[in-house]
């Protein structure tokens, strides 16, 4: 089975949020972002999508059902829906998406400081609302330049999030960097990229980045590794 669309519009990156537990989401459904205008839009997963198609009994009579009634819809311009008995009804199934392992928020005495390294102000201002909104203190870089100077001016950063194409110094560069300053070495580095090669993953734990995670990203799974970066953190420091 394939998956056909008339045509591709357009590339953009997403900051995927989770989905209230109270709205019962199928599996191919990753959650939902707030495009550009405003408007709200559902993210889905094409593979998921056809496979859940593919896992729902399906006879001749509903096969049928599905293309005469798209056939005409799109042949004749008629924006009437069908009777409701040429839909196809598929089987009823129960979804039970997981609970997002957010991680607890912090008081204001305990509130770890984050470096965000990251030349879109788009994705920059999203990363810093989400973890403010989670008790983190944020601090802003749009390249490794700045986010070296930010290092050695703020001595309290624990963790920094970073991006690799960038203007300037990018995220490579600034990784070969900050392993050669010893009171920058071990502060834990997230590389938080479009790029999703190995190649790149590769050279990025070759370089000294701590951990690896590919744009668009989910906010809970995002929340969940900054906590357990942290965590680590706290237990390595004597």
């Amino acid at each position: 089975m394939g998956l056909e669309v008339d045509r591709l519009i357009g590339e953009q990156e997403l900051v995927i949020r989770p989905l209230s537990n109270l709205i019962a989401s199928p599996d191919c459904v990753h959650g939902a972002s707030i495009l550009a205008d405003g408007s709200l839009a559902l993210v889905l997963d094409g593979t998921r999508l056809l496979q859940t198609v593919l896992t729902q009994p399906a006879t001749p009579k509903t096969a049928e059902g599905w293309g005469h009634s798209s056939h005409r819809l799109l042949a004749s311009g008629d924006r009437t829906p069908p009777p409701p008995s040429e839909i196809p009804r598929p089987a009823q199934r129960e979804f039970a998406p997981p609970s997002p392992p957010f991680p607890p928020q912090h008081n204001a005495r305990s509130q770890p400081l984050i470096l965000i390294t990251e030349d879109s102000i788009t994705t920059r201002q999203a990363l810093a609302l989400t973890l403010e909104k989670f008790g983190y203190q944020v601090l802003q870089a749009t390249n490794g330049q700045e986010a070296i100077e930010q290092l050695q001016q703020q001595p309290h950063i624990q963790l920094v999030i970073c991006d690799i194409e960038m203007p300037g110094m990018n995220g490579f560069e600034f990784l070969r960097r900050s392993q050669q300053m010893p009171e920058l070495a071990n502060i834990p580095i997230l590389i938080l990229s479009s790029r999703s090669d190995e190649k790149h993953r590769s050279l990025a734990a070759q370089l000294g980045a701590t951990a690896y995670m590919t744009k668009p990203y989910i906010e809970y799974k995002l929340l969940s590794l900054v906590a357990d970066l942290l965590e680590r953190r706290v237990l390595d420091t004597p």
